[in-house]
């Protein structure tokens, strides 16, 4: 693409030739001289933009990826917040990149798979790997019906990671309260209320529904674009917090489960 004068081309000629300056008429010759072999239908291309798919690595080979290696992928400090831009073109659409989000979404699809798997993987992280590569798997144990993308082949025998599983996860790695781990903590249990939740982990629902510093007061967590605040935007804002979030979950816990009332009110 031409940083200049393909506008000039068209438009100086156009000039009156007696009220150009010689400089002008230089500069005609030039572009004239610059865009003689130039195809004309160029001239009237506009602008464009290509778009795509950004994917990991991993994505092409998940189902061959062994739990020793996923422990290894976690904790490697090679993998970084950012992939840099060093993409690698993969397809017409599809670029491959090494960054730590992208590798936390291809475990998230791999634990859509194979939750309980995955679920007792979790338990053998180190407590300081990084809260997306959890938050990932707490994505997956989320899932009570087979994923829409997963093989058809798989769909028949597929299992929801257990309640066991799931707790003991939570257990280990929710007990910081850390935000994106207890917002999903609650959608666990929103998600899942007809299951057999324990009483340690309904007391952690009821802790975070009263004590959660998610929302901060008198702030939004989610903004509109406008100055006023409407009931729809706190209604909104309300079910997106923790403490949001964990009212909503003791309100389907009740639904499923009304035995549980006095223990909750």
């Amino acid at each position: 693409c031409h940083y200049w004068g393909k506008t000039q081309h068209f438009l100086l000629p156009a000039l009156d030739a007696t009220r150009v300056s010689p400089q002008t008429s230089e500069l005609i010759r030039v572009l004239e001289r610059k865009f003689a072999n130039y195809a004309k239908d160029q001239f009237f291309k506009g602008g464009g933009g290509e778009g795509g798919w950004v994917d990991s690595t991993l994505s092409q080979n998940l189902e061959k990826i062994s739990d020793q290696a996923w422990l290894k992928i976690v904790t490697s400090k090679k993998v970084t917040e950012s992939d840099r831009g060093k993409f690698i073109q993969a397809g017409q659409d599809r670029v491959i990149t090494t960054s730590i989000p992208q590798f936390a979404l291809s475990l998230t699809q791999i634990t859509n798979r194979y939750p309980e798997r995955f679920g007792r993987l979790a338990l053998k992280f180190p407590h300081d790997v990084d809260p997306r590569y959890v938050s990932a798997i707490l994505e997956g144990l989320r899932k009570i019906e087979p994923d829409e993308k997963m093989p058809k082949s798989e769909k028949p025998t597929w299992q929801a990671g257990s309640i066991q599983i799931v707790e003991a996860v939570l257990e280990k790695y929710g007990a910081d309260g850390e935000q994106d781990t207890a917002l999903l903590f609650c959608q666990l249990v929103e998600k899942r209320a007809d299951e057999s939740w324990s009483d340690k982990s309904i007391s952690r629902l009821l802790h975070y529904a009263r004590n959660h510093p998610d929302p901060e007061p008198g702030k939004l967590n989610i903004h509109s674009d406008s100055d006023e605040v409407t009931v729809n935007v706190l209604f909104v804002n309300a079910a997106y917090c923790v403490r949001g979030a964990a009212a909503i979950a003791i309100s389907r816990l009740l639904w499923e489960h009304n035995d549980r009332l006095e223990q909750v009110r």
